[in-house]
């Protein structure tokens, strides 16, 4: 399952959302559940519960360079201190990864794609950094799906 995360009407806060949107486009949704959410932490543990490999995206505040990717697999990485706010969100996506890791819900396969944003206004376009991280993130999990999950019987660009 891939789950795009973030408000389309605030600037860079539209990049989960975005990827989310373009590989619903690119991938068999026979195989590939895609979905864009707002951000509730409840809301996220619910639908996360619902497939065994995750992908989350969301945009990022945390003082790195507009455009910067961060990819943090729970597998083999906790969310560190400096992590912790990987969402534009506030509390959101660390609340529904702890929630989820306390209710034995989190996915066995969980992986993170935070795109470090720089506008958040309303009414703002995505900025040109973000929205090539944007291309790059789609690109890096549409290669890691095919690697993932043999494509037999599909096209696939």
């Amino acid at each position: 399952m891939i789950i795009g995360i973030g408000n389309l009407d605030r600037g860079d806060d539209a990049a989960g959302r975005l990827v989310a949107r373009a590989l619903g486009h690119k991938l068999p949704s026979h195989i590939i559940s895609v979905c864009e959410m707002s951000g509730d932490a409840l809301a996220l543990v619910e639908k996360m519960k619902q497939a065994p490999a995750v992908f989350i995206i969301d945009a990022c505040v945390s003082g790195a360079k507009a455009g910067d990717i961060k990819r943090i697999d729970l597998r083999y990485q906790a969310l560190l201190s400096q992590q912790r706010d990987v969402s534009s969100h506030g509390f959101g996506l660390s609340a529904a990864i702890d929630l989820a890791g306390i209710l034995g819900q989190l996915p066995e396969i969980c992986i993170i794609y935070a795109i470090e944003g720089a506008n958040y206004a309303l009414g703002a376009a995505v900025s040109s950094p973000v929205q090539q991280a944007i291309d790059k993130v789609v690109g890096r999990i549409e290669d890691e799906i095919v690697n993932f999950i043999p494509m037999k019987g599909t096209e696939h660009a």
